[in-house]
Order: structure tokens, then C-alpha cells, then sequence
């Protein structure tokens, strides 16, 4: 509401200036002419003009191609009517510097010079000398033109640039804003990758060593079939060691959000050593690995599969030997991995379907990623499959 009564009023001040600026230069021009004879009729008509362009003034600012047109008009009827010409200064400084500010630079042109010809050919009809019309006033109508379409340039640019300040301003505040946030973002993300790579190892070694404690739960309990005591308190000690897994395998995929950890690869020894820590615990495992060195980069989702596939076997059955087999290779352009994981500890009467939630995780990681895990019985072994896709990270 202010801003808009300020302009009223800017408005109303800047039209009172034009008409009294007219009536001035004119009254200045000529002074013989305001007590001679008729002038009362030469007031009344300076008047009329004056009041004219100051309410053009205010239109300007609404329509600019009418107001140009209509102060055309008027200019050249100030002319024909024999009105001192140094009234028209602010006039036609004014309205060709507005409309051109308005962006019609053409038009305005186009219009100046019409009104220059129309008046020159009505001042001539008129009878007025050739060399009055075409003389000092002609040059002088015709400077007070262009140099109100130059100043209408000059405001139009400054208008263009301030607009490009207030943008450029404002894309300084958004940037900064972002600065902030990419700022934010990338200490939650140190954060996180210290919270992934704390779980990844809790998962990586109590994981294992949870395992191991129900593999030698199982054999203990082979030993100690007749004694029910100790039967009972080594199936406790067995199911606690499975409950703790499953919390952890919880607790890392909860904090674990994009499925990776901190590595984004492994490699075959990882695999050697997992099986050498088995084979330590009295099971015989066999890696199969043609065309692989121990040092070459694997997926990391191959490595959790192998290490989650070796955990299982020995969480839920009598697992006394177990193969891991992977190879490289290429389908229509496009390198995977295939690996499978067998082992010999089928129970009798199990079902297909794997206890707890790792695999079903890793199969829904991997499938994200353009991959297939299967698994099952197979005769009296239990196999688990899976093609995962090799990426860029996989062989740098």
C-alpha cells in the first residue's frame, strides 16, 4: 500500500513538473505575447497544451505506445498553432525517452519521424517562411529527439542491469545457501561412513566368530548326545549365538544405508582368508577361482555373499565341507561375475529356504544392482548361485 501511494504521488509531482516546465519555457520564449492583443486565447491555448502533456505524463507509465502517439499529436498541433517552440523541450526529451525505456525504441523512432514531416508540411501550408521551418527549429526538434531516444536507452540499460544485480544477488544467496548444505551434507556423510565402517567391522568379526561358536556348539553336542544336561545348556548356548547374529545382522543394516560400507571392492584373498579361518575350525574348503589373482578386485556384494553363504552353512547344518567357485564373464558387451557356494550340510528334511535375513538382503542389494541370487537344495548339498554385475570400480 505504500509503495503504491508513493508512486501516485511520484506520479502526480513528476506531471505538475511537465506542466509547468511548459508553460514556463513557453511564457520565457515569448513575453511580448502575454499582454498584447489576444492573450488571453494565447494563455487559455499554452495552457490547454501544457495541461495536455502533463496528463500524458501519467499515462506514459500504463501505454506507451498511445501516450507516444497522442504527445505526437500534440507536439505537432503546438506547432501549427504558432506556439513558441522552446515549450516543446520537455516534451520531446520526455516522451520518446519513456516509450524507448518501455522497450519500443523502433516505434519511437517511426513516430518522431512522422511527427517531424507532419508539421513541416502543416507549418508550410500555413505560409510560414521555408527558412524558419527548416531552419534552427527543424535541427533543434530533431536533436531533442534522438537524444530523448538516447536517454531512454541509457534508462532501459540501467533498468537491465540493476535486474541483473538483484539476479546476480540473489544467486549469490542461493549458492551460499547450497554452500552450506553441500557443507552439512558432506559431515553427515563423513559421519555415517565412520558409523558404516564401524558396523561393517563388528559384522565382518563377531559375525564370524559367532559362527564358529555354533559350529563347535553342533560338534559338542555330538560329543555330549547322551549326557541331556549338557545337551540342553551347549542347544542354549547354540541358539543365543544364533539370536546374537540375527541382532547384529539388524543393528549393521539399520546403519548401513547404501549397502557398501566404506569399500567399494574386495578382492580374492579376502575370500582365502575367510576360508583359511575355516579350515582352522576343522571344516575343508575348497576356492575355485580360474583366471583370478588374489590381488584383483572383486564386488563388494560378491564378498559379503561368500561370507554370508559360509556363515549359514555352518549356523544351520552339519557342514563339514564347503566350495566356493567364481569366474569372470562376458555377455554381449557387458562383464558379471558368477559365483556359487556349496556345502554338504543339508539336514534331513530341511526346507529350501534359508533362516534369517542376510541373503534375503544381499539378493535385494544385488538385484539393485542388475544382478540374480538363487539358492536350494541340490541332492544332498545345499547351493547358492549368483551373477553380479562387474563394474569400473571392480577392475581399477
Amino acid at each position: 500500500m505504500e509503495g503504491s501511494g508513493s508512486s501516485r504521488i511520484a506520479s502526480l509531482l513528476w506531471s505538475a513538473a511537465v506542466f509547468l516546465a511548459v508553460l514556463l519555457l513557453a511564457l520565457l520564449a515569448d513575453p511580448a505575447r502575454w499582454w498584447g492583443a489576444g492573450h488571453l486565447g494565447y494563455l487559455l491555448g499554452l495552457g490547454g497544451f501544457s495541461l495536455g502533456f502533463a496528463l500524458l505524463t501519467a499515462l506514459g507509465q500504463r501505454a506507451s505506445r498511445l501516450t507516444l502517439i497522442l504527445a505526437a499529436v500534440g507536439i505537432c498541433g503546438y506547432l501549427s498553432v504558432g506556439l513558441p517552440a522552446l515549450g516543446l523541450v520537455v516534451p520531446l526529451l520526455l516522451f520518446p525517452a519513456a516509450a524507448t525505456a518501455a522497450g519500443l525504441r523502433f516505434f519511437t523512432l517511426t513516430v518522431m519521424l512522422g511527427l517531424i514531416i507532419l508539421s513541416l508540411g502543416v507549418r508550410l501550408v500555413r505560409g510560414e517562411q521555408t527558412q524558419v521551418v527548416l531552419g534552427y527549429e527543424l535541427l533543434a526538434i530533431l536533436a531533442l529527439s534522438l537524444l530523448g531516444v538516447a536517454l531512454g536507452e541509457m534508462i532501459a540499460t540501467r533498468r537491465r542491469l540493476a535486474d541483473r544485480a538483484d539476479k546476480l544477488q540473489e544467486s549469490r544467496h542461493e549458492l551460499k545457501g547450497l554452500a552450506t548444505l553441500r557443507a552439512r551434507a558432506e559431515a553427515g556423510q563423513r559421519h555415517l561412513g565412520e558409523r558404516l565402517r564401524v558396523s561393517r567391522r563388528l559384522h565382518d568379526q563377531l559375525a564370524h566368530h559367532l559362527a564358529l561358536v555354533s559350529l563347535h556348539t553342533n560338534a559338542a553336542l555330538e560329543e555330549v548326545s547322551g549326557d541331556e544336561a549338557a545337551t540342553v545348556n551347549l542347544e542354549h548356548v547354540r541358539d543365543s549365538s544364533a539370536k546374537a547374529l540375527q541382532e547384529l545382522r539388524r543393528t549393521v543394516d539399520s546403519m548401513d544405508q547404501d549397502g557398501l560400507g566404506d569399500r567399494d571392492a574386495g578382492t580374492l584373498g579376502d575370500i582365502e582368508e575367510l576360508a583359511s579361518t575355516l579350515r582352522d575350525a576343522g571344516l575343508r574348503v575348497e576356492v575355485s577361482a580360474p583366471g583370478v589373482d588374489l590381488d584383483d578386485r572383486l564386488p563388494i556384494l560378491l564378498l559379503r555373499l561368500v561370507r554370508e553363504a559360509a556363515i549359514n552353512a555352518v549356523r544351520h547344518a552339519d557342514t563339514t565341507h564347503l566350495v566356493v567357485f567364481l569366474r569372470l564373464e562376458e555377455s554381449e558387451g557387458q562383464e558379471h561375475w558368477l559365483v556359487s557356494v556349496r556345502n554338504d550340510g543339508v539336514r534331513r528334511g530341511a526346507k529350501d529356504a534359508v533362516d534369517g535375513l542376510g541373503l534375503a538382503m544381499l539378493r535385494q542389494k544385488i538385484s539393485e544392482a542388475d544382478g540374480s541370487v538363487e539358492w536350494g537344495r541340490l541332492g544332498r548339498h545345499f547351493l547358492l548361485s549368483a551373477e553380479i554385475r562387474a563394474t569400473q570400480a571392480d577392475k581399477s
